[in-house]
C-alpha cells in the first residue's frame, strides 16, 4: 500500500542510488544488443540504508531455445529481489530500512520514466522495500513510501 507519492526536482545532482541503477541499466545495452526491436535499458540498485545489496537489468531471455518465437521481457525491479531472496537477508531491522532504486536510460535524455509497474510494485511490497525511488526525466525523479 504506497502511503506518500512525492516528485522531487533534482536540480544539481541525483541521488547516488540512481548512478547503481544506471550502471545496471547499460548492461541491458551489451546483453541484448543483437535483439532487433525496442529496448528498454532500465536498471535497480536495491540498498539498505547506503550499503548496496543487490542490482540487475532488464533482460529479454527468449522463450524457446530455437532463436525463434516468443520473447519474455525480465524486469530490472523483479530480478533483483530474486537475488535479493537468494542473499537470504532476514534481519528485521535490515529489511526495514531497504529501498530501492530504477532508473530509465534514454537516448537523447540521460533519464526517462521509469516508475515501476504494478506487478513489480506488488513484488517490491512483498520484499518489503520500504521506499522506491524512479526517475521521471533527466531533472526530477519520484519517491515513494510503503
Amino acid at each position: 500500500m504506497i502511503k506518500n507519492e512525492i516528485i522531487r526536482n533534482a536540480e544539481e545532482r541525483f541521488p547516488s542510488g540512481f548512478l547503481r541503477a544506471a550502471e545496471e541499466a547499460k548492461k541491458s545495452t551489451f546483453v541484448t544488443s543483437n535483439r532487433t526491436g525496442c529496448l528498454v535499458r532500465i536498471g535497480a540498485a536495491i540498498f539498505s540504508g547506503r550499503k548496496l545489496i543487490s542490482s540487475s537489468y532488464n533482460q529479454d531471455i527468449h522463450v524457446f531455445s530455437n532463436d525463434i518465437g516468443p520473447w519474455h521481457l525480465y524486469h530490472a525491479e523483479t530480478r533483483a529481489i530474486k537475488q535479493l531472496i537468494t542473499k537470504e537477508v532476514r534481519d528485521k531491522k535490515e529489511m526495514r530500512k531497504l529501498s530501492i532504486y530504477v532508473a530509465h536510460l534514454g537516448k537523447e535524455t540521460l533519464f526517462k520514466k521509469s516508475r515501476p509497474c504494478d506487478g513489480c510494485m506488488k513484488e517490491i511490497i512483498n520484499a518489503g522495500i520500504k521506499k522506491v525511488f524512479y526517475t521521471i526525466d533527466t531533472f526530477t525523479y519520484g519517491e515513494i513510501r510503503l
